[in-house]
C-alpha cells in the first residue's frame, strides 16, 4: 500500500481548491489503485463534507501528528490550489526537511522575494 499525504488550501470552503483536490484524489486512485490517501486541511467540518472520499483527514493545528504523518508516507502532495510563500519559515518547508519526497502540483508563488 502506498502512503500520500494530500496538502495545500483545502478544508477553508474555497470551493475550486476542495474540488481541485478531489480530482487529484480520483486520478491518483485510477493510477495508483492500491493507496492509501490522508488529505490535510483546516476545518474539520469542511474536511468532512469534501473530503470523505479521502481514507483519513487530518487538520494543521494537530502538528506534530501532521510531522509524523509526513515522516511516514512514501509521498506527498503540495497542491492543488495553494500558494508557495518565501516569508518567514512555511510549513512546507518544515515538511521537506522530514520527507524529500514530494510532488508539487498546480501551485503559485507569492510573498516577498
Amino acid at each position: 500500500m502506498i502512503k500520500i499525504i494530500q496538502l495545500g488550501c483545502s478544508g477553508t470552503l474555497n470551493y475550486g481548491d476542495e474540488l481541485s483536490h478531489i480530482n487529484v484524489r480520483k486520478i491518483i486512485r485510477k493510477l495508483l489503485p492500491n493507496t492509501y490517501i490522508t488529505q490535510f486541511g483546516h476545518k474539520t467540518f469542511i474536511l468532512d463534507d469534501f473530503h470523505n472520499d479521502a481514507d483519513n483527514y487530518e487538520i494543521f493545528s494537530k502538528i506534530e501528528t501532521c510531522k509524523k504523518l509526513i515522516q511516514e508516507c512514501d509521498f506527498w502532495i503540495l497542491g492543488p490550489g495553494t500558494v508557495m510563500p518565501f516569508d518567514d519559515k512555511p510549513l512546507f518547508i518544515e515538511f521537506s526537511k522530514l520527507n524529500k519526497n514530494i510532488i508539487i502540483w498546480g501551485v503559485g508563488c507569492g510573498g516577498t522575494i
